[in-house]
């Protein structure tokens, strides 16, 4: 185990939810990872076959089971013991020196509701990793104001022009986390759009309370695998196109209604519709920018020549490179000035490695 005077006592304050359908040998890799240091983590296992229980080490609940989004996300709520809670996919890594600093910050500012980090998208080309920062909008991310108007006015318009999405993924205090699961179990299963997911934290996270992310790498995002296999979750309905069509209007009555029962202590409902009609405009643009993305790279032949010219480039990077993919990805984020520890990405992209080549 790496010595915990390194990150102090935070990582103990801290559970990890790791949800998994299926795929064991990605899932024996993140907790084979986790286990080397003294952070919680929960495994929520979607599974025809369940891990041997001499493969969970001490610092695991592994809870397997054959259940509904909502489902899951509840079981794993009734078993966190900890003050804070962050969640993530079997295929991805959290860096833990950087999970620390994040729990650091919330426990010295108590208005503090949510915090994260920075992100590394690794894909590969041949036979080798690439990666490079994304979200960098996020690199100076500070929604403190005291005030919920002027949180909504500063993550829907002042920080970067567009609503940062994902506030899902943050490390964020447990009570926050309850009230999203209350949210969730009340609309996901019932819900045609299932990014619903993403909304409701993104709403609620933004309403309660403070957050604000630190210049740190904290998450190695996997951008090879496809999403989870799931034949009950529908990824063609964007939030927008549920929003917009009328079909979907007794749901998104209903939704709103039950987002509504957990805010009502912040905002009136009349404020919760302004915000979310204005986060819906956001989200549009972001969407439609994603699903244009998807249909170009179909059959556009002028998108097919930037991807042979980037290849290329990419081949003539490789050509002249006298180290390994993980050391060239290290020094990249070093030009960045983004701080990491160098020992523990390293170590998640040589498991990163393991776990898609």
């Amino acid at each position: 185990m790496i010595n915990e005077t390194e990150h102090g006592s935070y990582l103990s304050e801290l559970t990890i939810i790791i949800f998994s359908k299926d795929r064991n040998a990605y899932l024996g890799s993140a907790i084979n990872f986790y286990s080397k240091f003294n952070i919680n983590t929960i495994v929520v296992h979607d599974c025809e076959t369940v891990i041997s229980a001499s493969e969970i080490p001490p610092n695991c609940k592994y809870l397997p089971g054959s259940l509904s989004i909502s489902q899951r996300l509840s079981q794993a709520a009734s078993v966190v013991s900890t003050k804070y809670v962050v969640m993530i996919s079997d295929d991805e890594f959290l860096i833990p020196s950087t999970l620390s600093k994040i729990v650091s910050k919330l426990k010295n500012d108590e208005t503090l509701f949510s915090s994260f980090g920075q992100t590394i998208a690794l894909n590969k080309y041949k036979e080798k990793i690439i990666g490079n920062i994304t979200y960098k909008s996020l690199r100076t991310y500070s929604n403190t104001n005291t005030s919920i108007p002027k949180r909504v006015s500063y993550h829907l318009h002042q920080n970067s022009g567009l609503a940062p999405i994902g506030s899902v993924y943050r490390v964020m205090k447990f009570e926050a986390f309850k009230q999203l699961v209350s949210a969730w179990e009340k609309t996901i299963d019932t819900t045609s759009c299932k990014y619903i997911f993403e909304v409701i934290a993104d709403i609620y996270l933004l309403v309660v309370g403070k957050s604000e992310y630190i210049d740190e790498i904290v998450w190695c995002r996997n951008w090879i695998n496809p999403p989870i296999s799931d034949h009950t979750v529908n990824r063609t309905l964007y939030f927008y196109q549920w929003w917009e069509q009328k079909e979907y209007e007794n749901e998104k009555k209903s939704f709103m209604e039950q987002v509504f029962s957990g805010l009502s202590n912040y905002i009136t409902f009349d404020k919760l519709n302004d915000i979310l009609y204005d986060y819906y405009e956001n989200r549009k643009i972001i969407e439609l920018h994603e699903l244009n993305s998807i249909k170009s790279k179909r059959f556009s032949q002028l998108t097919l020549k930037k991807i042979a010219d980037k290849l290329k480039l990419i081949k003539k990077h490789f050509k002249h490179l006298n180290t390994d993919e993980i050391q060239v990805i290290l020094n990249d984020i070093q030009k960045t000035n983004i701080s990491y520890n160098r020992n523990e990405l390293k170590m998640a992209l040589l498991e990163f490695k393991k776990m898609n080549f």
